[in-house]
């Protein structure tokens, strides 16, 4: 049952390659990056499961999409400025992927390079703390959105962090470093919140203590934040 699961899989992403491309056969569609179409691509269960006993027509697919991605990019990431959950889905949800499944092949491995680079040095800082944080939660190779609106680092930018989390898986101390800095400062603040928020903290005795109410502490996104100096 197993077995035929990896099959139909395999087949399906195989029927959901991108038909159109580049002259050198990279894939993209005529609106830009078929994004949408990165489910398809090992970082995601489903697409880890149809290449994982090595389907070609999979990797085939996945690599032309991620190889027509790239051409859209500027400096490894979105050319534009964008809120960061979609500005971050053309280069994160390809380039990483293809550390897995061209292991080895320093094509890629730079490519990766440098989304971490300019990630690391355009888009992010040190809090007062000590951890690397977000500066915002709009940006893109074209700049980043400064203005308090913009906000600072959220739950979201766990995506643009896929870049130093598989580099990180590669072999590169450097990023398994950063991201682990910046894992333990959003350890470090969800504990502090998670305390802050207990309504046990203030319950008299005729009270009996309740679990804390993470969802309400969660809407509260601004308090979340923490955004370098």
């Amino acid at each position: 049952m197993g077995a035929e699961a990896v099959r139909t899989s395999g087949r399906s992403a195989d029927g959901r390659r991108p038909q159109s491309s580049f002259q050198d056969g990279s894939a993209v569609d005529g609106r830009g990056p078929v994004c949408s179409l990165t489910t398809l691509a090992p970082t995601s269960c489903r697409g880890f499961a149809a290449i994982s006993t090595g389907p070609e027509q999979a990797r085939a697919g996945i690599q032309k999409l991620a190889d027509g991605v790239w051409k859209t990019l500027k400096d490894g990431y979105d050319p534009g400025i964008g809120d960061v959950e979609h500005s971050s889905e053309p280069s994160a949800d390809t380039a990483p992927a293809m550390l897995l499944l061209c292991y080895g092949d320093p094509l890629y491995v730079e490519r990766n390079m440098l989304s971490c680079r300019t990630i690391k040095e355009r888009f992010m800082g040190i809090d007062a703390n000590g951890y690397p944080r977000f500066i915002s939660s709009e940006f893109g190779a074209g700049g980043v959105n400064r203005q308090p609106q913009a906000g600072g680092d959220t739950g979201y930018h766990a995506r643009a962090m896929k870049h130093l989390l598989w580099q990180a898986w590669w072999g590169d101390p450097v990023a398994h470093d950063w991201f682990a800095r910046w894992a333990d400062g959003w350890r470090a603040k969800t504990a502090a919140r998670i305390a802050a928020a207990s309504p046990a903290a203030t319950r008299t005795e005729s009270m009996p203590p309740k679990p804390p109410c993470i969802w309400r502490a969660a809407m509260a996104w601004p308090a979340w934040l923490s955004r370098p100096g």
